[in-house]
């Protein structure tokens, strides 16, 4: 197995973990400070948020120098010792590459706006268009299409009279991949990183490449009555084009040039690419295919209270059916964009999510502060930082904003929680911290962080590592399954999602490998801390967020 599909992997968002310096704001100074905690609980790869340079209209995914460092995060130096640091964890590092869009103070950006004479090199650099005269005579962009942060993907530029596309906010121009110059920049891009050590990269909004040639088209209206603007678009002129997979397998060929040998390994590791890819699973499929090792698959993310466990069962086969031959499976409960899993569910399904998480075949992704079960924090109007949600307006901000799920890591019960020592934080804290932090909870055996350590400690039996996956038995409450490999013994895993306690009799079923259960086993893990002990298979009892893990023989 590669290195990537046997770790546990983290995200980190670098605004939130731990700020070094006192101003309120998380750096790569912070990072490192709280690398063993990464270790402590069993993860093997972090993936960093954007760190670059950055206006910070959108926190960081507005680019404005790819290979350098925003100062409120610190400096390449100190990048350079997050790298040797986590190398020497044996923590591998994951970083964002944002190659939709910059910023609108990239120097490109700039440069290609300050002219549309062929003899500016970087004219076409952006996607750029005169747009089109409507019946009154007045000028207007060239087609109907709606950005992700509401109102026209088009915004006029007064000094080189045309307009640019953005598929996000006004201040993020979109890159134009129809020109080879933009190709040439990018792969400069990755390889700077590369040289720096990098083990891999996470392709944000990959899927928003390409457009197409003819940008006089309208896309289709199918729900007028859509929450936000760009959802009532079909989205098929602006999103997986083939084109895209194109470029991947392009910078997948790149990062196959580039191995290195690990402190403390003796493996020669390849690097590693994730694509983020939104729309659906008929969409993402396809990125497995153009070289990225897996989409992001965020299937479990639509888990909540109003769902029950055959819906869940039902978008983890999806998955699971529609991938390539011979390719991995991934899992996710929560990032920077999602509202968190225990805002979702209730503090009650913290443990038994997480047990999914880590016990289901493939590479689990947590993110920071999941593995205490962080809820969102409380966030008014004037506070709100995320373009997204100041966008919507007062009235609805809380709907689009993702400023609740970025609250600052919470590590003791101290001023801040520990994040910083500042007078006033980013955002602010949740207020729970006083009992939700990782120093209070080390000290309870019981505690989610505690609960969480033993999961990855159980995921590095072979079981779970290289196992298959089967269904168990399904129904409204009950989502259970078995993971099974040669030579090994089978281990039972069933959680209750229902809203009452629930017995499930498993001598009495058998699964379509023919695998018969004996009358007992050994469970080797509950989500309520209790110690291994002897269970029968024909009496588990389960309350609502209630998880278990069974060992045995199957009978065959």
């Amino acid at each position: 197995m590669k290195w990537w599909q046997r770790s546990v992997f983290y995200q980190v968002y670098p605004r939130s973990f731990q700020d070094s310096d006192g101003d309120g704001v998380g750096d790569l100074t912070g990072v490192i400070s709280r690398l063993d905690h990464l270790v402590d609980i069993g993860v093997g790869a972090m993936w960093l948020s954007p760190f670059f340079p950055s206006p910070m209209v959108d926190f960081g995914y507005d680019v404005s120098d790819y290979c350098n460092i925003d100062p409120v995060f610190g400096s390449l130096s100190d990048f350079d010792r997050l790298i040797a640091e986590a190398h020497f964890r044996d923590l591998k590092v994951v970083i964002d590459f944002v190659p939709n869009h910059t910023s609108d103070q990239h120097p490109w950006f700039v440069a290609s706006k300050s002219s549309k004479e062929e003899s500016n090199v970087y004219r076409d650099y952006y996607v750029w268009h005169d747009g089109r005269v409507n019946r009154q005579g007045k000028r207007v962009p060239p087609n109907n299409w709606v950005s992700h942060f509401s109102g026209s993907m088009w915004t006029w530029d007064e000094g080189r009279q045309q307009y640019y596309l953005h598929q996000y906010a006004v201040e993020q121009p979109d890159l134009n991949y129809r020109n080879p110059l933009v190709h040439a920049e990018m792969e400069r891009v990755l390889e700077f990183w590369l040289e720096r050590g990098v083990d891999g990269f996470r392709l944000d909004a990959v899927s928003f490449l390409y457009e197409v040639e003819n940008l006089e088209q309208d896309e289709e209206l199918i729900n007028p009555s859509a929450k936000g603007e760009y959802h009532r678009y079909l989205h098929t002129l602006t999103k997986s084009l083939s084109e895209t997979h194109e470029v991947i397998g392009k910078w997948r060929e790149l990062l196959d040039r580039y191995e290195h040998k690990l402190q403390k390994d003796l493996q020669v590791h390849k690097r590693f690419m994730v694509a983020e890819v939104s729309g659906g699973v008929e969409l993402q499929m396809p990125y497995y295919r153009s070289g990225a090792h897996m989409p992001f698959n965020f299937q479990l993310t639509g888990m909540n209270r109003n769902r029950d466990s055959m819906w869940l069962a039902k978008s983890i086969a999806q998955w699971l059916d529609s991938m390539p031959d011979g390719c991995t499976p991934n899992w996710v409960l929560g990032s920077h964009d999602i509202k968190r899993i225990a805002s979702k569910m209730g503090s009650t399904f913290i443990n038994v999510m997480n047990m999914l998480l880590l016990l289901l075949p493939g590479v689990p992704t947590t993110y920071y502060g999941e593995e205490i079960g962080m809820v969102d924090t409380d966030v008014t109007y004037e506070e709100t930082q995320d373009p997204q949600g100041r966008g919507a307006g007062k009235e609805n901000y809380k709907i689009f904003s993702r400023d609740p799920c970025r609250s600052p890591m919470q590590w003791t019960e101290g001023t801040h929680s520990g994040f910083s020592t500042a007078g006033k934080t980013w955002i602010p804290v949740q207020g729970n911290f006083r009992t939700c932090n990782v120093e209070t909870q080390l000290r309870n055996p019981n505690s989610h962080l505690n609960i969480y350590k033993q999961l990855t400690t159980l995921r590095r039996k072979k079981v779970f590592a290289e196992g298959n996956f089967d269904f168990a038995s399904v129904n409204e409450e009950i989502l259970s399954f078995i993971r099974f490999h040669d030579g090994e013994r089978t281990s039972l895993v069933v959680a209750n999602f229902g809203k009452s306690p629930k017995t499930e009799n498993f001598t009495s079923l058998n699964n379509p490998r023919r695998m018969y259960y004996p009358k007992t086993g050994v469970m080797t893990f509950r989500t309520d801390g209790s110690p291994e002990a002897e269970i029968s298979l024909s009496d588990v009892v389960l309350t609502p967020g209630e998880g278990v893990v069974i060992e045995f023989h199957p009978l065959r």
